[in-house]
């Protein structure tokens, strides 16, 4: 019964989650990969022209707003109503010739450049490592080990309650604080906590200390769980695009708090987002929800509720079948090594994937 009751605050919270998907006026103006690609590839000053028509090329092809696209072709469009900030000064240089106007254009555009660099460079780096993981140490493996005596039912249970006492009863909290708290400092302090409350009840919960969690794995499901998820979520993603006929349109809230954001702030959201984050929900989706359900339900059924629960509570609709992907590959990274370790460096790995690509296109 009470796990019936915590399944549906479950569903209510997942509702509420939903309903806020993407919408809200407060949303803050960014620089998509199309303005950056656009104005990089007209008014960057050391580019070759090959380079230069290809930039422009691509922004024309990602951009989907019929009147960016005449601006990034070089002609000025009839309406300028639904342009953002940066195409609207591309337009009125297009109309005619404002120095203030080119330099503020030129700056944005050698700051575009230098994201591109660091996207590149971090993109670069995640790859090489990836590759060179295959030439790593092989190790014996096993499957993984239950995290508690608890039936199926019961590890269920406690991570509804997880989730509803983390939404509810901190968001409850973190309400009662936004106005005299910095959104930075908020985001940090409520993600502590919610981790914390996670250690406190599996704690309670029974886990099996003495399991071996952490054991040793061969390098080179790194490379093989990396790469899995790059290509099923690029798969995903184009067949998505293709029935709906446009391309998912995901809402990072992570983007939000780069707005005006000094270098360290951004380096401890960094810390989160790619190591914080995987290692403790690494814990309670693999270790806790597959390793628990596996023993009896099987493989397959705790992998796909498991991959199912981890799209869900992320809150994005746009991007569950992206992010149920992801949950099959971390799953099937735990099964094969034996490892929490190798699920959590996979997930890391692709954390910092999307980490270096929104530095291309934070504020």
């Amino acid at each position: 019964m009470a796990v019936a009751w915590l399944f549906a605050c479950f569903c209510v919270s997942l509702l509420i989650r939903f309903q806020h998907t993407g919408g809200g006026g407060d949303a803050p103006e960014i620089i998509q990969v199309a303005e950056r690609l656009a104005v990089v590839g007209r008014y960057a000053s050391d580019l070759s022209p090959e380079l230069r028509e290809k930039l422009l090329s691509l922004a024309g092809e990602v951009e989907e707003n019929p009147q960016a696209q005449s601006v990034i072709s070089g002609e000025l469009p009839s309406d300028t109503s639904q342009l953002t900030r940066v195409y609207e000064l591309m337009a009125r240089e297009l109309e005619e010739t404002d120095p203030p106007v080119r330099s503020e254009l030129q700056q944005l555009a050698a700051e575009g450049q230098q994201r591109f660099a660091i996207t590149g460079l971090l993109l670069g780096s995640l790859v090489l490592l990836a590759l060179l993981s295959f030439l790593g140490p092989r190790t014996e493996e096993s499957g993984p080990p239950r995290p508690t005596t608890l039936s199926s039912l019961g590890i269920l249970g406690i991570f509804f309650l997880w989730d509803v006492l983390g939404f509810f009863g901190l968001g409850s909290l973190i309400g009662l604080v936004a106005d005299s708290i910095d959104r930075f400092a908020l985001v940090m302090v409520s993600q502590l906590l919610l981790y914390g409350l996670l250690v406190a009840l599996l704690y309670q919960g029974g886990l099996n200390r003495d399991a071996s969690f952490f054991g040793k794995f061969s390098a080179s499901w790194l490379g093989k769980g990396y790469f899995a998820a790059v290509l099923i979520v690029l798969a995903v993603n184009l067949t998505s695009s293709a029935l709906s006929g446009h391309s998912p349109q995901s809402e990072n809230p992570v983007l939000r708090l780069f707005v005006d954001a000094p270098s360290w702030k951004i380096a401890l959201l960094g810390l989160l987002v790619v190591f914080i984050g995987p290692f403790f929900e690494e814990i309670v989706f693999r270790g806790w929800l597959y390793g628990g359900l596996q023993k009896e339900w099987g493989d397959t059924p705790a992998l796909l509720l498991s991959s199912g629960l981890f799209a869900l509570i992320h809150g994005d609709a746009p991007g569950l079948p992206a992010l149920f992907a992801l949950g099959m590959v971390f799953g099937w990274v735990y099964r094969r090594s034996g490892s929490l370790w190798a699920s959590i460096l996979v997930h890391a790995f692709w954390n910092a994937t999307t980490f270096a690509l929104l530095i291309s296109v934070m504020p």
